[in-house]
């Protein structure tokens, strides 16, 4: 008894774990989909992308090193877990309507406008401070730069010797200490460049959230396909024509196989099965040939019925 049961146990788990797995590979990517198409442009080309679209954005404001009066404006990204530049400008019409673009969060003129006001105000205190925190971070970018092009120089001697030869072990073994070296250099001058450009955040850039438009990317191919509109109404209408096409031959046959008895019964069973071996491609091309023939391919029951081709 308790075999049985225990047979009844595993078989139950196996059954419920296949049917999960079922399920998970069909909504999976429906739900990618899905969720892609509610991103902005910034959120769908991070990686790792996040699970989920964000329903707002934070911003960083600060002012731009390279236009003078201008500012720079940034992104949280929550893949990279800190924020990304993503335009710099002294014309605030311009910065709006890019941010808008890009991250599908339409931030109000007043709004900035008092950013700016408050940034203004911060940098003005802390003016001392930030101009020696971008002296120090130039002078790490320019340390950066040398590390580089040391790593580069010590990876093209190590390449021209041969690691098999013994007569120069001691050169490439030098080589690779000073690969070594210079590569923990400059993760050391990395992780000082982070913690200098959070600082720059703290004392030099405010922060802002905005609620992004989840829906951007519907509105702009409403907005930029022509009869888009149109298209829609088609395609619903194609897809339910094909559903009820599908649904009442397949259902009436099934129904009759399992319901009634009839001469040549079983050699129309193993024409179905037959067919069903080969893709719907092969079945479909003709049809379409025929129906273009008719002049219903380019019409909604004529794609309906190339398109239940597979499901009956």
């Amino acid at each position: 008894m308790a075999r049985k049961k225990g047979k009844k146990i595993i078989s139950s788990t196996v059954f419920y774990i296949f049917v999960a797995g079922i399920a998970t590979v069909i909504i999976l990517p429906i739900y990618f989909l899905v969720s892609i198409s509610f991103m902005s442009d910034q959120e769908a080309y991070d990686w790792p992308i996040a699970l989920a679209p964000a329903f707002s954005n934070t911003f960083l404001l600060q002012q731009s090193d390279d236009i003078p009066g201008g500012f720079l404006i940034s992104v949280y990204s929550r893949s990279k877990k800190d924020f990304s530049a993503i335009f710099d400008s002294d014309d605030l019409g311009k910065m709006i309507d890019f941010v808008n673009r890009k991250t599908s969060s339409k931030i109000p003129k007043s709004l900035l406008e008092e950013k700016i006001q408050e940034l203004n105000q911060i940098t003005a205190q802390n003016k001392a401070q930030i101009t020696e925190l971008k002296k120090q971070l130039k002078e790490e970018n320019i340390n950066i730069s040398r590390l580089n092009r040391d790593i580069v120089k010590a990876k093209q001697k190590l390449k021209l010797i041969d690691p098999e030869d013994e007569t120069f072990r001691e050169i490439r073994e030098n080589y690779e200490k000073q690969l070594e070296v210079k590569t923990q250099e400059k993760s050391l001058a990395e992780e000082r460049i982070a913690q200098i450009e959070k600082k720059l955040r703290e004392i030099g850039g405010v922060t802002f959230k905005v609620r992004k438009n989840i829906f951007a990317s519907y509105i702009t191919f409403f907005r930029v396909t022509s009869d888009s509109v149109g298209a829609l109404l088609r395609s619903i209408q194609v897809a339910l024509l094909t559903v009820l096409i599908s649904l009442s031959i397949g259902g009436m046959a099934g129904y009759a196989f399992a319901r009634y008895v009839f001469k040549g019964k079983n050699m129309l069973k193993l024409s179905v099965l037959f067919v069903r071996m080969f893709p719907g491609i092969a079945i479909a091309m003709p049809m379409v040939i025929i129906l273009a023939q008719m002049g219903f391919y380019d019409k909604p029951i004529g794609l309906s019925l190339v398109y239940s081709v597979g499901q009956i």
